[in-house]
């Protein structure tokens, strides 16, 4: 048996159709080693055991569990299986639930916290930085045509040879940047060398204009270098940058769903560092590319990578935390990735030199490549995939620096699969992948029977329905009014955010007179703007903060069309405020949508709401060109889009405190309830009742045994009866709260219950129903 139990882990890769030893020696070596166990699991197969009771009414207690377990230690299954009889610490259909084994080996212990804030929280800086840099390539310096005839005229300064050359601007003071004089300048030249440059009746009244023959002249005393001057990026070809930014998020698009599926299917680890590779080389291959077509098909490549290089190690970081600390490792993402676009402001402050700055940007993180060894396999993932061997050693690794150690319940499941495994391993003709595929199907037949009645139970307790019981499509977010409502609403809110917010990220330079300072002070008011939404969110629940932080921050961005050209600093304050309230609501936007969309459809609705708004952040570049004529217009239409999405927001419903829809038909129901001014700010504070009812009111819905006196307490309370209802006001006397008190204190009372009886994970993310496991492609 032994022998049989050191060759599973072969015998696991063999499944997968990995070549490791010839399968014929395995089934002999099996068959000799546990003849008794081939045999008794061939009377297995034929003769199942029967599943447990499925119609009770109650999950068994703690010293029931117990003593079942201890049963099935000290007599074994009688076909040689661990006792159909689930472990007590699993709760879901999967007999390796990750969220049942947290608790024993620690949801946020020491093993956690260095990895999230040594490896996870720092890989989200490159995303920041790649993002944003083009931003400071593609400054575009002041410029003129270029006459290579008159250049040979040494005594001419610049001044005068623009003021015979280049007419004037039709829209601002000073010279033309495309047009020149049409004339022969070879003549011109001849005759200011004769009379030394004293030529006059220049230029002539009659000479016509045409574009720029020979190129430009640049000015190089504020942009030495940029991919504008080095590429000609002005004039008929000045939205090219602009075509650059697009041509980014297209590609942000593209990667985000295909490193999604690569992570989903071929693991997180893997995918992050393909993604790394990918971005890090792009960035660095930018830098040598000769012409624009070269570099906007790096900068497809690159934008391959964002956002999904900023989701990976985020998703990584919230697998290995227990839900109630999802909340706080999403915040500090957040943190992280703010840090890094401060940190980029001064990396692009100090290199100037844009060539310089794609070095810069991408080399350094080339020394991420040694969280290699660091950087473990998500265990949630890795037990999802039914990958048991590598997912207990991460666990053993988490449970021992955390101090802790594996239930040995954990172990019991372990062996009862790999004796499945082993069992078909041995007996089961044909091919290994075969065999192991019959083995796996064997094995969710019995965990299938195992499970019926646990989730009987569960559904009868919690109120809950399984993810089996329909299987909704993209459709059903559109078939009923009210989640075709809330799903338009919250696409619109979406798309809205993430317009105005990378909108307004990209704007940063073009707003104050120090395009490096402004960037940096649009980063920055993000910090207080995440924390400030962090306690509101909790507080006041999504709705209110999500709407009001829209309105307010698109009322600031309308504002500026008020302000005066020469009002510098004023127009920036005022972009800053809309830059910290929108940043917050994009903070919000994503936990609300997961609250609100059912469970069953949350994956396609998320990805849905994503990917309208991923159509916005193609867009935004091209409104943001319309700054170049008139700084204020991109920020009154980001304004203007961002108000009315608050507005509709409000239609929305609250989900704070609220048990969440699990299927169509209850989200459908959710909300409906509802009032339009309904607030969790006002709820908690009781409608201005006192905490000593508040407390009484808690009392009354916390359950409690009975004591050997309650009867005589019964009784007690039975006799008194009479002579409370005549103490107690009649309705209009004093203390009576009338039919509004009433209301109030049912409304209370119902928050409260609310509050005690459910529990709701802090942020819902789109899972696979069939592992449990997060679905980055549905991002």
């Amino acid at each position: 048996m032994c022998i049989g139990f050191l060759w599973l882990p072969w015998s696991d890769s063999l499944g997968r159709g990995k070549p490791y030893g010839s399968h014929l020696l395995a089934r002999s070596l099996s068959c000799i080693v546990c003849p008794r166990l081939v045999m008794s699991q061939r009377a297995a197969v034929q003769e199942p055991d029967s599943t447990p009771d499925s119609t009770s009414d109650s999950a068994p207690d703690s010293t029931e569990v117990s003593s079942r377990s201890r049963e099935s230690r000290s007599h074994p299954h009688p076909h040689g299986l661990v006792s159909p009889q689930r472990a007590p610490w699993t709760t879901n259909a999967k007999p390796t639930d990750f969220d049942a084994l947290l608790p024993h080996v620690g949801e946020y212990g020491r093993y956690q916290k260095l990895l999230i804030w040594l490896v996870c929280l720092p890989a989200c800086i490159p995303c920041g930085f790649h993002a944003f840099n083009q931003l400071f390539m593609a400054g575009t310096p002041e410029h003129w045509c270029r006459v290579p005839e008159l250049e040979g005229v040494s005594s001419l300064s610049i001044e005068y040879l623009k003021r015979i050359s280049i007419p004037p601007a039709a829209r601002s003071s000073g010279y033309s940047q495309c047009e020149m004089y049409d004339t022969d300048y070879n003549k011109l030249a001849e005759k200011i060398l004769q009379e030394d440059a004293n030529v006059t009746g220049f230029p002539d009244a009659s000479w016509s204009t045409v574009p720029c023959q020979h190129g430009w002249v640049y000015n190089l005393t504020q942009v030495s270098s940029s991919i504008v001057i080095d590429f000609d990026l002005v004039c008929s070809r000045e939205i090219f940058p602009t075509v650059g930014l697009c041509v980014l998020n297209v590609g942000g698009i593209i990667g985000v769903y295909l490193f999604g599926v690569i992570s989903d299917r071929w693991g997180r680890r893997p995918s992050f560092f393909l993604c790394l590779s990918v971005e890090l080389v792009a960035g660095v291959v930018t830098g040598w590319c000769p012409n624009f077509n070269a570099w906007l098909c790096c900068r497809f490549f690159v934008g391959l990578t964002i956002p999904a290089i900023y989701q990976i190690p985020f998703i990584i970081a919230i697998e290995l935390v227990g839900p109630n600390y999802r909340a706080f490792v999403t915040v500090m993402t957040c943190l992280y990735y703010t840090f890094g676009l401060l940190l980029l402001a001064g990396v692009a402050y100090f290199v100037r030199n844009w060539v310089h700055l794609c070095y810069a940007t991408a080399l350094p993180f080339f020394l991420y490549g040694g969280y290699w060894w660091f950087l473990p396999e998500s265990p949630r993932w890795l037990l999802s995939r039914d990958r048991l061997e590598e997912a207990t050693r991460v666990l053993k690794v988490l449970a021992r620096i955390n101090g802790k150690s594996l239930p040995h319940e954990y172990y019991e499941e372990l062996k009862r699969i790999l004796k499945i495994y082993l069992y078909f391993f041995a007996i089961v003709g044909g091919s290994l992948p075969c065999a192991f595929a019959a083995a796996s199907g064997f094995q969710e037949k019995l965990i299938a029977q195992q499970m019926e009645a646990q989730r009987a139970r569960e559904r009868k307790i919690h109120h809950i329905h399984s993810y089996e019981q329909h299987n909704a499509g993209f459709l059903d977010l559109f078939r009923t009014p009210n989640m075709r409502k809330k799903t338009l609403l919250i696409t619109l809110n979406w798309f809205a955010n993430e317009t105005a917010y990378v909108g307004l990220s990209y704007y940063g330079p073009a707003m104050g007179s120090d395009e490096y300072m402004s960037f940096f002070l649009a980063g920055l008011v993000e910090i207080p703007s995440y924390l400030c939404c962090w306690f509101l969110m909790e507080e006041w629940g999504r709705r209110w903060p999500l709407c009001a932080s829209m309105i307010v921050g698109g009322t600031a961005a309308i504002f500026t069309v008020v302000m005066d050209q020469d009002a510098v600093v004023e127009t920036l304050v005022l972009y800053l405020i809309a830059k910290f309230a929108i940043a917050a609501s994009f903070l919000i936007i994503y936990p609300f949508a997961g609250e609100l969309y059912p469970t069953e459809v949350r994956g396609k609705g998320i990805g849905f709401s994503g990917y309208i708004g991923g159509l916005g952040v193609c867009i935004i570049p091209f409104v943001n060109f319309l700054g170049r004529h008139n700084l204020v217009l991109p920020l009154i239409i980001m304004g203007i889009l961002t108000v009315i999405g608050g507005i509709c927001g409000l239609w929305l419903p609250e989900t704070l405190h609220e048990k969440l829809p699990q299927t169509i038909e209850d989200g459908e129901a959710f909300g409906k309830e509802q009032r339009f001014g309904d607030c969790p700010c006002f709820e908690h504070r009781g409608w201005n009742e006192s905490a000593t009812e508040s407390s009484t009111l808690l009392k009354e819905l916390r359950p409690e045994d009975p004591g050997p006196n309650a009867a005589n307490e019964e009784g007690r309370s039975s006799a008194g009866e009479g002579r409370a209802a005549d103490a107690h006001p009649r309705p209009g006397e004093a203390g009576e709260p009338g039919e509004d008190g009433v209301r109030r204190q049912s409304s209370y009372r119902a928050m409260l219950q609310r509050r005690v009886m459910v529990r709701q994970p802090t942020v819902e993310f789109p899972v696979d129903p069939a592992t449990g496991a997060i679905r980055l492609s549905h991002w």
